[in-house]
């Protein structure tokens, strides 16, 4: 669910000094009206499982991924949907996060737990409740900046990982609790420093990398990826995907490196965006460049260079050049008009990133080093 500090209209963005890729990101369709708050998305039996969010029946919707149509609707009979904002899955069963928290003052928190073999063969079906609090919070009154608010789980072995969409510091917290019903404390295990409100969060076990998408205060859509925070220090790389505010809710893997992402409709004023179904493709092994769109040829060189660098643009190109830091700090910004020389040698020694945009939203980052 939106709060009120995603229609502030600042922008903000950062560019982390590793990348990984997102290649293809495509619009597949629109999403069914029934699905027009689609908060969460599994992928089961090559089909697409989502759910809506708060004020909605408990229902989840089985979506063919090819066609658009919803197949089936499943109706969870013992459970209310208070808010449920995320939805996961591990052989045996699927776990629907009833979590979302935005004023902070909720005392119910639960995940449903639906038998597979129920899903499989019903369209009516009874869950298991696991219910929980967190451990480090001890004040419910309502609090728009809360940071126990959640949208996002993983099972990760025996356990459930909930990952927390802070309002008030734009970090993300995990807790774990176990995957068996019951009343358990969540318990902090790792704190993310996203600068994002996290939405939700898919695993890669063979590279053991987490994926996390969220948005920032305007909309603006991101997915960041976290490597090496089991036995290592964590890399934590952040990437925008799309240059327009979208309320983007759901993700999941489809096998290998192929993802797809949800958007809720998004409403406001004379800003209409509908719900949408993406798909996209994550190179894991990439780290220099992310291209968001395959048409925006602009090629930069020498890389590395002394400071002076050009940049061939294609014909008829109008945009701007913008300079960041590995820490997202803007450095300088260019209007390119006939400009293709551009005199870097101010900057110290180092890694910087070249955002590269026209006006019809092609966007591209280059890594640029300067010697």
């Amino acid at each position: 669910m939106i709060d009120l500090k995603c229609l502030i209209l600042f922008f903000f963005i950062l560019v982390q000094n590793t990348f990984g890729q997102v290649n293809n990101l495509n619009e597949k369709y629109l999403l069914d009206n029934r699905l027009n708050e689609s908060s969460g998305i599994i992928f089961y039996n090559n089909r697409i499982i989502s759910h809506n969010d708060s004020g909605n029946p408990p229902y989840l919707y089985e979506m063919d991924s090819i066609s658009n149509t919803i197949l089936r609707t499943i109706h969870i009979i013992n459970a209310n949907n208070n808010d449920w904002e995320a939805i996961a899955q591990d052989n045996n069963y699927i776990y629907v996060g009833d979590f979302g928290n935005n004023r902070g003052n909720r005392t119910d928190l639960k995940i449903y737990r639906v038998s597979k073999n129920n899903y499989n063969n019903s369209i009516s079906v009874q869950a298991d409740i696991i219910n929980f609090s967190y451990e480090n919070q001890t004040d419910f009154s309502v609090n728009n900046q809360t940071n126990f608010d959640a949208e996002a789980m993983i099972i990760k072995q025996n356990s459930i990982w909930i990952f927390t969409k802070n309002h008030g510091d734009l970090r993300t917290n995990v807790y774990e609790i176990p995957k068996t019903p019951g009343n358990y404390i969540a318990h902090l295990i790792y704190t993310f420093d996203v600068n994002c409100l996290i939405t939700a969060a898919s695993y890669n076990q063979a590279s053991n990398v987490l994926l996390l998408i969220g948005y920032d205060y305007n909309l603006y859509p991101y997915i960041i990826s976290i490597s090496d925070f089991i036995n290592g220090t964590p890399s934590i790389n952040r990437m925008q995907i799309l240059q327009q505010g979208v309320q983007i809710e759901g993700l999941t893997q489809i096998g290998g490196n192929h993802y797809f992402i949800t958007n809720e409709l998004f409403d406001y004023q004379s800003f209409h965006y509908p719900a949408k179904l993406f798909s996209f493709d994550y190179d894991f092994s990439n780290s220099s460049i992310v291209l968001y769109n395959e048409n925006n040829t602009a090629i930069l060189y020498p890389n590395p260079s002394r400071g002076n660098i050009m940049i061939n643009f294609e014909d008829n190109f109008s945009g701007n050049v913008i300079v960041y830091s590995q820490i997202g700090k803007l450095l300088a910004r260019y209007k390119i008009v006939e400009q293709k020389n551009f005199n870097l040698k101010i900057l110290k020694k180092g890694i910087y990133f070249i955002k590269i945009s026209n006006t019809n939203e092609q966007i591209k980052y280059i890594k640029c080093i300067i010697q």
